[in-house]
């Protein structure tokens, strides 16, 4: 992607929002624009409208931190903001980009002298993901193929289509999987920045201002359980176990640049900081280990461990590496099943679902939840992790639906149907790594099971329930097929990798297995020929159930 000349001069090509979809406002001689010129520094969140904030969750929180009350007052005064920024507040906070991004992009001195064309959507409102949009100025205005593209979000796209007088942009707002947030208090603009690093294994948070000296405030770390958080020095630390005995533990370290820290009474006390850093890592003593009842070595350790080499480091260089990390999964492939017309991309998103829905049609809706659903998987299923139960990683409850658990009559195999197809093989790994530590137990719980027994009196192979956990425990009734349903994703792992190593360690062996539990239930008809003796043509959450088998 490059800054094309028209002329001899660059151009920017710069969206406006509002609640009609554009601003029209003429904005030569407005001091945001004046200050574009000369480099300016970060930008609001993405909009859809000057009135609808964009809330995307933390890319890649693997503890899947999160606090839902506050972050519900947080949109509330967000929503309140944008509400008052209509207007030309609106547009020139709307105008606001990441001059410092661009000019380390292009390798540029400074942003004087590029001029800004000011462009209206005329197809729809750019949201996080990537999106097409069509814009009202061409080739007769000066936009070339290859143009970059700025909005209130900074950088986000660049010209892919050019005609006489309209041209198709590409959308990449949340490439680098960041949530941000800008507003202004007293005269002062604030930024906050987050983001859940995997190559660092810490949550990071930054606090900062346009004045030195403006950050002050509180920072407190609560854990679910009602447990006591410790204070001391620069952090915050609390621990526990839970009723199975699992321990955990989580360390907040905050890391000041000017003014003052104070910890006292379970909490941190920043006054008057150019920026404030958090780190927060966390972790348990699970393992993936039957023979070790599936615990492992305290977490506290590996908790120092990373926080002290996290905060070694600048928060500049954790986030690059964090959004190179993130971008080598995302990025590696595009999706173009066709172009959505016009009128229907002028839609809310909810009303394009129910639209699709009911008329089809919406090809670029189905490339967006495409990459939503990546962008999921991602997020929350890693190689040497768990692998996405029911929430994923997002979970505020202690009682959540379900248990939270994972559910082999269909959840869990569609969360992972994806995973070749969408090239994030090894996404798919921790599934097999979770059914392989679990094979014992369910070796246990089928031999035990008098349905299962075969005319030797032995039953062989496993079978697991409809719901299951991490710990070899099951929930409720048999789901007789699950076994053979969770082999077909070994072969379509194999399949699409073609690894015979990892065939003939891993997947071989589960697969042999359920294949000798299915053989050893065969039965000869009279007429010879054999059938199987029990598989249920039916789906295990509702469908009809033999007498002695309960819901």
């Amino acid at each position: 992607m490059a800054i094309y000349s028209v002329g001899r001069k660059r151009v920017i090509l710069a969206l406006l929002l509002t609640t009609a979809l554009l601003l029209t406002l003429d904005l030569r001689g407005n001091p945001v624009i004046d200050g574009l010129r000369n480099g300016f520094s970060y930008a609001m969140d993405p909009v859809e409208s000057a009135t609808d904030v964009v809330t995307v969750p933390i890319e890649r929180v693997w503890h899947g931190i999160m606090d839902y009350d506050n972050l519900e007052r947080e949109n509330l005064a967000l929503q309140e903001k944008i509400d008052r920024l209509i207007g030309t507040q609106a547009a020139a906070e709307a105008a606001v980009i990441e001059g410092k991004e661009l000019q380390a992009l292009y390798s540029l001195p400074s942003l004087s002298g590029i001029d800004t064309e000011v462009a209206r959507v005329v197809g729809y409102a750019a949201n996080n993901l990537d999106q097409v949009i069509e814009i009202d100025k061409g080739s007769l205005s000066g936009i070339e193929v290859g143009m970059p593209v700025v909005n209130q979000a900074g950088l986000v796209g660049k010209v892919t289509q050019v005609s006489a007088n309209s041209a198709r942009v590409m959308l990449v707002t949340d490439a680098e999987g960041v949530v941000s947030t800008t507003y202004q208090s007293g005269g002062v603009t604030f930024r906050r920045e987050a983001f859940a690093s995997h190559p660092d294994q810490v949550m990071v948070l930054t606090f900062s201002a346009d004045r030195p000296g403006a950050c002050t405030g509180t920072v407190r770390l609560k854990g679910a359980h009602k447990e006591a958080t410790a204070a001391a020095g620069n952090s915050l630390t609390f621990t526990g176990a839970l009723v199975n005995g699992l321990k955990y533990e989580a360390k907040l370290v905050a890391l000041n640049n000017g003014g003052t820290l104070q910890a006292g009474d379970g909490k941190l006390e920043f006054k008057s900081c150019h920026r404030l850093t958090l780190l927060v890592a966390a972790g348990t003593d699970y393992a993936r280990d039957y023979a070790r009842h599936y615990r492992g070595e305290h977490p506290h350790a590996a908790i120092e461990k990373r926080l002290a080499a996290a905060g070694a480091k600048k928060y500049e260089e954790l986030k690059a590496a964090h959004i190179a990390e993130y971008q080598s999964w995302f990025n590696r492939m595009v999706l173009d099943v066709g172009t959505t017309p016009a009128d229907r991309l002028t839609l809310p998103i909810d009303r394009r679902k129910v639209l699709h829905a009911e008329k089809g049609g919406d090809p670029e809706l189905e490339a967006l939840l495409f990459q939503y659903g990546r962008y999921l998987l991602i997020s929350c299923s890693r190689p040497g992790g768990l692998p996405a139960n029911l929430q994923g990683l997002w979970n505020d409850s202690n009682d959540p639906p379900w248990h939270s658990d994972y559910h082999a009559n269909i959840n869990v195999q569609m969360n992972y149907w994806p995973a070749e197809p969408a090239n994030l093989a090894e996404c798919h790994t921790p599934l097999f790594d979770l059914i392989v530590s679990q094979l014992e137990p369910w070796r246990k719980a089928t031999a035990a099971e008098q349905r299962f027994a075969t005319a030797s009196g032995r039953s062989g192979g496993w079978a697991v329930r409809t719901s299951h956990g991490i710990n070899g425990d099951e929930g409720w009734q048999w789901d007789v097929p699950a076994n053979a349903w969770y082999c077909q994703h070994f072969w379509m792992h194999y399949a699409f990798g073609g690894d015979k190593e990892w065939l003939r360690k891993v997947a071989y062996p589960v697969i042999k297995e359920t294949c000798e539990f299915w053989e050893a239930r065969l039965k000869t008809l009279p007429d010879g020929k054999s059938r199987n003796d029990g598989w249920p043509d039916r789906d295990s959450g509702s469908g009809p159930r033999p007498a002695e088998e309960p819901r």
